[in-house]
């Protein structure tokens, strides 16, 4: 069972243990042959407001395939929208698709690649509307996804986001779902739960492929953080959490996507290993507050870099030199986490656990 608020006072935060927020959310296990089935399912939520934000990179041909399922999506009776794709600097045919196809869809363009976390965080700036569907360039969305997220918001100030059901856009396996922390060897790393639940449940993780976020909760945490390149939604929602708002998976909201689609055409997986690597440094320091679990990190970094050139692992041992190059920009962060956070870390990761 995964308790979101009510089974969970103690010593938490209004936002957790408000009236509007008394519900336990059980992440329940289907019986046979009824997965992923949702009888009375509810329509879309009256008055429903919606930008979706798509950051775009040369990637013409995801957006030929899949913003006509998106367009067809947000057009959905009882829901206001509008569709931003911030285009980092494409030297393909994007925007002219764009501009020919689907001239309704704004168009935010640098004239560089700004990276993922910038782009983004443009869109929900330029957004007109209170709640924003981040979505993937190369994600695929089914037609029904987006009523089971905007259910959430209804009743819930205390929610920060939902993050959809993201199966692999070939074989249609899971991709990423529900999620929770552990700690491995001093690190705080992400448990992927298995593909078992089949009603909404608390995530430590919502994914920025393919999640609907309130944006002003956003821009109090300050958005993505720009220095964390492959870690920016786990660093948003472990922010978000600690504050102490909620993060919630739905299964019921299913989007296909095409993993590391963009990323894959220009780093080899060397480069994007070593890169999470550094991240994942880089948020320990940022974030983590807990005396014990910190100091069990900092003991562990040598044994962690020794088992790395041991296995030949050297992604590690390059992540870990990058982020000492760059561990003024998260200690600087760390005094401004430090002093929002109304969750500790032990909470946040009993919270988000089954």
């Amino acid at each position: 069972m995964v308790l979101c608020s009510e089974d969970v006072n103690n010593g938490l935060p209004n936002s957790l243990s408000s009236n509007d927020s008394k519900r336990v959310i059980v992440c329940k296990k289907p019986e046979s042959g009824e997965r992923f089935s949702r009888n009375g399912r509810m329509g879309v939520p009256e008055n429903s407001t919606v930008s979706v934000v798509i950051p775009n990179w040369n990637g013409a041909r995801f957006l030929l395939a899949n913003v006509p399922a998106i367009s067809a999506a947000v057009k959905t009776p009882g829901i206001e929208s509008e569709i931003i794709v911030v285009d980092n600097g494409s030297t393909d045919s994007s925007v002219a698709f764009l501009q020919t196809h689907f001239p309704s869809v704004r168009i935010i363009q640098f004239e560089e690649n700004k990276g993922f976390a910038v782009a983004c965080n443009e869109g929900v700036a330029q957004a007109e509307y209170d709640k924003v569907l981040l979505l993937n360039n190369d994600a695929e969305v089914a037609p029904d996804f987006l009523a089971p997220l905007l259910e959430h918001f209804q009743d819930d100030g205390s929610l920060f986001a939902v993050s959809c059901r993201l199966l692999f856009s070939d074989t249609r396996r899971l991709n990423f779902g529900r999620t929770s922390a552990k700690f491995e060897y001093g690190v705080l790393t992400l448990d992927y739960l298995d593909d078992i639940f089949d009603s909404p449940c608390a995530t430590l993780v919502a994914s920025g492929a393919a999640s609907l976020i309130d944006r002003q909760k956003f821009f109090e945490l300050g958005g993505f953080d720009t220095d964390l390149f492959y870690y920016e939604d786990v660093d948003l929602s472990y922010r978000a959490w600690k504050r102490g708002w909620k993060i919630l998976y739905e299964p019921a909201s299913i989007v296909y996507h095409e993993n590391q689609g963009t990323s894959s055409k220009v780093y080899t997986r060397e480069q994007i290993d070593a890169t999470i690597a550094r991240s994942r440094f880089l948020f320990m320091w940022k974030n983590i507050t807990d005396v014990w679990l910190l100091s069990s990190h900092l003991l562990k970094i040598p044994v962690v870099l020794v088992g790395a050139l041991f296995l030949g692992k050297r992604f590690i041992y390059r992540g870990f030199k990058e982020a000492c190059r760059n561990r003024s920009f998260a200690l600087r962060k760390r005094s401004t986490e430090r002093e929002m956070a109304k969750l500790s870390d032990k909470q946040v990761i009993a919270l988000t656990k089954t």
